[in-house]
């Protein structure tokens, strides 16, 4: 028997290899026969001579600072057992970095920022398992609270977040919860339209705002939110949200 079947990285755990010699019509075998137990991880081959006591031989077999994988068997009187194996994972995340990618740095509500972590390490050196979570916490201007995920793949997780609608800077921080944290990075987003035409028809009742048009002097997309605060004598009245189309 040999377990656990998985294991950190770094030398504090480890797993037990436990053999029950037995002779020929599954009786146990005298007290103190001879065992050995192999071990094999990486390059490193270690044979350790034991002997029974109670009718069974064991020993710890720690982990090492790399992952991978540690093959175990036994061999008492000539009888060998079938190779087992251990699993070392890599150890906990350390801090790590992430940057960011975009198109433009627009806030046309439309195109997407791809968040970037560095490469996830534990302090080992050993690139972190594949899955880990990492959540990218994103702050606006008016300290309002934005959330994306990424997953690890080769020790690098990506998040996307989609550009605003309006003038924007979002600071972002990464964190594998409750473990290990990034650094914090600004992202500038500029606005889109600086000034734009307006109409009223139908005695007024009826307002027309643009054509609204962007960076390059092309129109907006669709379903871009436009916002018109109403006063009266000074005196705020209401607010309408309408979106863009046409």
């Amino acid at each position: 028997y040999l377990g656990p079947r998985s294991i950190l990285a770094g030398g504090a755990e480890f797993t037990m290899m436990v053999c029950v010699p037995t002779d020929a019509f599954d009786n146990p075998v005298a007290e103190n026969t001879p065992a050995l137990i192999k071990s094999q991880f990486l390059n490193n081959i270690v044979t350790t001579p034991e002997k029974t006591k109670d009718f069974i031989a064991w020993k710890n077999i720690y982990s090492s600072k790399p992952s991978g994988k540690i093959l175990v068997s036994t061999e008492s009187k000539n009888t060998a057992t079938k190779e087992i194996e251990t699993e070392v994972f890599p150890n906990i995340a350390t801090n790590f970095s992430i940057t960011f990618k975009r198109n433009h740095n627009f806030a046309d509500g439309n195109q997407i920022t791809t968040l970037t972590t560095s490469i996830i390490k534990d302090q080992f050196d050993n690139i972190v398992s594949d899955g880990t979570m990492v959540s990218f916490i994103i702050s606006t201007k008016n300290n309002t609270l934005l959330k994306t995920f990424g997953t690890t793949i080769n020790g690098i997780a990506t998040g996307q977040i989609l550009h605003p609608d309006n003038q924007d800077i979002y600071s972002v921080k990464g964190y594998v919860t409750g473990i290990a944290e990034s650094n914090t990075i600004n992202i500038d987003y500029k606005p889109i339209i600086s000034t734009f035409n307006y109409a009223f028809s139908d005695k007024n009742r009826t307002l027309i705002i643009g054509p609204l048009k962007s960076f390059m002097n092309q129109l907006v997309p669709d379903g871009i939110r436009v916002v018109v605060k109403v006063f009266h004598n000074n005196n705020f009245v209401t607010t309408l949200q309408e979106e863009t189309s046409k």
